[in-house]
């Protein structure tokens, strides 16, 4: 099966929080893909646990190696801008990208940020997980 991560579910992962149960989800699925934006927003969640002490820079450095390492497909967004705008009178840019990109490969979606999946559930097709 195909899946799309987004950046909330990557972060707690490789920042080693609630990692059983993403690694059960991850464990079952084939094909991981990601949108090209994701690199930045796990950068940006790093960044966040560093600055409200949650890892240390070390540790942060070690989650960015792992997160490179991931077998995730990384996705350029030119062919799925227009559905992003489209998206993006329900969803924020960034989480519209996921969307888009889980429509395009008639993907699920693996997030842990809750309104996100609300969301995808009241105005798409797209299987959320977990």
């Amino acid at each position: 099966m195909r899946i799309v991560v987004d950046a909330s579910a990557i972060v707690q992962f490789i920042a080693h929080e609630d990692e059983d149960r993403i690694a059960a989800v991850l464990a079952e699925r084939h094909e991981l893909h990601v949108p090209a934006v994701c690199d930045v927003e796990v950068v940006g969640g790093l960044s966040k646990h560093v600055h409200n002490a949650w890892l240390s820079p070390d540790e942060a450095r070690e989650a960015l190696i792992d997160y490179v390492s991931m077998p995730l497909a990384r996705h350029l967004h030119v062919g799925h801008v227009a559905r992003t705008f489209e998206l993006s009178a329900n969803f924020a840019s960034a989480d519209a990208s996921y969307v888009a990109l889980a429509e395009a490969l008639e993907a699920g979606l693996l997030t842990l940020d809750r309104s996100l999946g609300r969301s995808v559930r009241r105005h798409t097709a797209v299987a959320v997980f977990p």
